[in-house]
């Protein structure tokens, strides 16, 4: 029985140690109305973008505050490196007041309050940031992975006028597929090259 015992507990811990090392592939869904402007393309002069954002959560979420440092993080490297060659201003607030609460004509007040001329505004809303796993009682005991959802609207803040509104859902996973908050930052980076770059 000893022995037994021994080799299931070898087989799970091998069994876990593949789950967690196992394959994951990546599925996106969007739904968009407009079309999304290359906002990141850049130019010989390029107009700033001005980043307003901010995390919408459901009521159980787990870790929000280290969850919403890991999106401030992320968003604000991802607007200011290689990959997004606008000059960008990224901003969770303004006046005292959370960005997801301003209105789009306090937002192109925002806008125009700012040092540098601004040409567009991106409102960045997350509304999901984190692992899951689902439990079947069937041959899959379980699928699992990260998942991020989150809406991007792009406004024209000069005329002003809404150009895009596109929501992302991005799930990275599969069957037996365990992971962690570590690859967050990675993964919402890979999210936001999706809504920007989705060519």
């Amino acid at each position: 029985m000893g022995m037994t015992r021994s080799r299931l507990k070898i087989i799970f811990l091998c069994g876990l140690y593949l789950s967690m090392s196992g394959c994951s592939t990546v599925s996106v869904s969007q739904h968009m109305a407009g079309t999304m402007p290359d906002i990141c393309a850049g130019s010989d002069t390029p107009r700033r973008i001005l980043v307003l954002w901010g995390a919408v959560w459901r009521n159980n979420q787990k870790e929000a505050a280290s969850r919403k440092e890991i999106a401030d993080r992320s968003i604000t490297a991802f607007f200011n490196s290689r990959q997004c060659d606008s000059p960008a201003t990224v901003l969770d607030s303004w006046q005292g007041r959370d960005a997801m609460m301003l209105t789009d004509a306090e937002a192109v007040e925002a806008a125009k309050s700012q040092p540098h001329p601004i040409g567009k505004i991106v409102f960045v809303r997350i509304e999901e940031l984190g692992p899951f796993i689902k439990i079947y009682l069937s041959p899959i005991l379980w699928e699992g992975g990260t998942n991020i959802v989150m809406r991007v609207r792009v406004l024209d803040a000069e005329r002003p006028a809404v150009e895009a509104d596109v929501t992302t859902n991005w799930i990275k996973g599969g069957a037996f597929v365990l992971r962690g908050v570590t690859s967050l930052d990675e993964d919402l980076a890979a999210a936001l090259r999706q809504a920007f770059h989705p060519r």
